[in-house]
């Protein structure tokens, strides 16, 4: 798929979607603008070795959406007034990896728009106002991306545990282990939280970035997620950092209070590999995403 504008004007039927790829080895897609569609805007699923660069989804209930994909370069990918930026899963109905993915001069802003998914659409519960939602992922790297204006969650890492969903789902596990998150940028993210973020906001707001917390029973109690270098920027014209971007630790699986603060999750190990094969070079970053807004 290359350089391809899709837009709806409000009387798409329910479910629309703009661009789909399933079960896909080796997809490219390039230069792509999707608007207005009911479901999401990009649908990739149960596909492997998938580059999307240079995408604007805009107005769409979730701009883009990968369910059970592994090895993934995303690239200039801006998800600008949906109400889900960007969604990557893994789930009972994908319950193929979600890992090995790089992400990167990406942008997701204002996304507060209503989620008109239909109900029997795996992405209908998600909630308004995200702009970035990992579930269920492992090696990935998130790293020199913009997130502003999100009324609940800037940048959310969740797992699907049994902690989290009903007995139908029981059997089905997976938590979200290995991410690095670095070098972003935050700004009025989780003001206005609703639905699922506003459970976990505290006086009205919620941090730029949320962490549920869950690791393995026995294990590193970060799941190796790192979280490092992403900062608040201030609201003038420049946009200059203020400070460290706000984190919150859910400890939805220990039972817990919340923690707060970046130094509760601690860095260890090495960064996932990467995708030297699709990333881009110095001389072709590939996007300006953290321009967008």
């Amino acid at each position: 798929f290359h350089t391809n504008s899709i837009a709806w004007d409000g009387t798409q039927p329910p479910g629309s979607r703009g661009i789909s790829l399933e079960t896909v080895r080796q997809g490219f897609a390039a230069f792509n603008e999707v608007s207005g569609a009911s479901e999401v805007g990009v649908w990739v699923a149960d596909s492997d070795y998938v580059a999307i660069n240079e995408l604007d989804v805009t107005n769409n209930s979730v701009g883009l959406a990968i369910l059970g994909t592994h090895d993934v370069y995303l690239n200039g990918v801006r998800g600008i007034n949906n109400a889900v930026g960007v969604a990557i899963m893994r789930t009972p109905a994908h319950p193929g990896p979600a890992n090995n993915y790089v992400m990167e001069f990406s942008g997701m802003f204002n996304n507060n728009q209503d989620n008109d998914a239909p109900d029997s659409s795996e992405l209908a519960g998600l909630p308004s106002g995200t702009g970035l939602l990992l579930l269920g992922v492992d090696q990935f790297e998130v790293r020199s991306s913009s997130f502003e204006a999100n009324h609940g969650f800037g940048l959310a890492l969740f797992s699907h545990h049994d902690e989290h969903f009903g007995d139908s789902e029981a059997e089905f596990s997976a938590l979200s282990t290995n991410t690095w998150i670095h070098d972003n940028r935050f700004l009025g993210n989780g003001k206005d939280p609703s639905g699922l973020a506003d459970l976990f906001a505290v006086f009205g707001t919620i941090e730029a970035i949320t962490w549920d917390g869950c690791a393995a029973p026995g294990g590193a109690s970060n799941a190796g997620n790192c979280f490092l270098n992403n900062v608040e920027l201030d609201d003038g014209p420049n946009k200059q950092p203020i400070g460290a971007a706000t984190i919150v630790n859910l400890h939805l699986c220990d039972g817990d209070d919340p923690s707060y603060g970046g130094a509760l999750i601690t860095c260890q190990g090495t960064p996932p590999p990467g995708l030297p094969e699709l990333a881009g070079t110095e001389e072709n970053p590939g996007g300006e995403g953290g321009e967008g807004g």
